[in-house]
Order: structure tokens, then sequence, then C-alpha cells
């Protein structure tokens, strides 16, 4: 199948749920305020339970227990909330899709990791798009998924790569692009922002640009992480990347250590019911 025809398969399959259509909405109005997200967000009790959840977890560490969605709201900012309800929505959208294909658990650990990767490097982009970068990362790779649930068969052949090959060039010999690619039509299809969908087109391009280079650098990282056995930092990403962001050997032992910890929260905030993985 060529990406359009999986473009059109999609049509409105993938429908964001009502939540956040109206949140992308009230976000680029600028009379709303905290409390008008408040108010949409205590409609859907499963999104303010893990708003509530989010903003007394240890990834915050306020020094008082936050009872209210409309604290807790003020506490974490629109971006997090932004970023929690669009991934919550996402992965509710995608949730009844068949996955048998591919490995779901590694899926969530490489797209988890990477867009914990980016938030914890947004310094050398803008420290203001640290939640923007986290949604990046976090949705870079859900093409893998429409492939999956369309062409099964597809999915597993793009799986086959090993020590001399990355997924990336795996997807582009099978199917003529790459799951960012597809993710990108994906994202735009909800309306995501267009520098999130320049971003995607360009995830494996080492262009100088950002955050397109960063996004190419902490995928990989994630890669390094989730796929150790095949993967090393030097043999995945060229020595101008790391110069570039002049990270040391223990610089990326202590990133990827805090990561690890980090992604169990955020993966229970995701998929609750698949935690226990960790």
């Amino acid at each position: 199948m060529k990406l359009k025809e999986y473009i059109n398969k999609m049509g409105n399959a993938y429908a964001l749920p009502d939540t956040c259509v109206k949140l992308q909405q009230m976000l680029n109005d600028d009379s709303t305020n905290i409390d008008d997200i408040a108010q949409l967000v205590s409609y859907d009790p499963i999104i303010s339970g893990l708003i509530l959840k989010l903003a007394n977890s240890a990834l915050y560490n306020f020094p008082s227990q936050i009872d209210t969605v409309s604290k807790a709201i003020k506490v974490l900012g629109s971006d997090a909330v932004y970023n929690l309800v669009m991934a919550c929505g996402t992965s509710g959208s995608l949730s009844n899709i068949s996955t048998k294909a591919i490995d779901l658990d590694l899926f969530w650990q490489h797209s988890i990791n990477t867009g914990l990767i980016l938030k914890k490097l947004a310094h050398h982009y803008d420290k203001k798009q640290a939640e923007f970068l986290f949604l990046l990362g976090l949705m870079h790779n859900l093409g893998e998924l429409v492939v999956a649930n369309y062409t099964p068969e597809l999915a597993k052949q793009c799986n086959q790569f090993d020590k001399k090959t990355q997924p990336f060039q795996v997807q582009q010999s099978v199917l003529s692009f790459s799951y960012t690619n597809l993710s990108a039509e994906l994202l735009r299809h909800w309306n995501f922002p267009e520098k999130m969908i320049d971003a995607l087109n360009n995830a494996n391009t080492p262009i100088k640009a950002e955050p397109e280079l960063l996004l190419y650098f902490a995928s990989r990282l994630a890669l390094t992480n989730t796929y150790p056995e095949l993967y090393s930092v030097e043999s995945i990403i060229p020595q101008a990347v790391l110069k570039h962001y002049g990270l040391s050997e223990k610089d990326i032992e202590e990133l990827l250590e805090i990561v690890n910890l980090e992604t169990f929260s955020v993966f229970s905030y995701i998929n609750p019911g698949a935690s226990a993985i960790y």
C-alpha cells in the first residue's frame, strides 16, 4: 500500500475524542482561561483523574496535596495538560486497532523514551517548548500502529531490522516511506501544529534545523535504550551530532537512567492497564 492509501483508509476511523478537539479549539482562542479548561476537563472523569494523579506524582514533587482539577491545571500549566489530554486521547482512539503484528510494549517504551529524552534536552531548542517536544517524541512512531492494523504482514517485515540496519531503513525498503511520515499525516488529520508535522517528516535526516535534529538524536538514543543488544550510541548516531549536543558518555548514561525511571509513570497515564510490564 502507498502512503495515500493508508491515509484514505484511516478516514474517520481515527477521530480524536471530543475533549481533545474542544481543547485544541480553546487553546487557539486568546480569551480562554484556566477555569474554562478546568470546566472542560472536569466533564471527562478519566482525564480528570489522570491530571490529579500527574500533579501529585513524583514527576512534579509538589509539597502539598492537590485536590481539585483547577489547582492541578494551574500547577501543571496548560501545555502539560494539553499533552496529557492529547496523549490519552490518541491512545484511546487507537486502542481498538489490531496490533498483534508488533510488540506493543516495545512500541510504547521507545515512544515514551523518545518523548522524555526530548523533554530533558529541551534547552538545546527552547526550554519553553519542553512539553511540545515531549508530545512530539511520544507521537513520532504512531504510523507503526496504522501499518500493523491494515497490513500486519508488512509490519512484521518492518521489524526485521538488525545491527546493520536501522528501523527506518527497513521501513523505507518495505513501504517506500517511514513510520514517521505516516505519523505526520495522522497528526495532520488531527490538526496538530505544522511544526510538529514538519519535524516528523524530517525525523530521519540529520539536518541542522531544530527541532528536527533533536528528534533525530532523541529517537536514536531511545533505540539504544530499547534495543541495547542491537544498537550503541556510537553505531547509530553520527559523531557530528554527538559533538553538536556536547553530551559525554556519562551524561548519556545518567540521562537514560532518569528516563527509565520516569517511563513507568508516563506509561501508567497513557495505558494504565499495561503498566505492569515495568
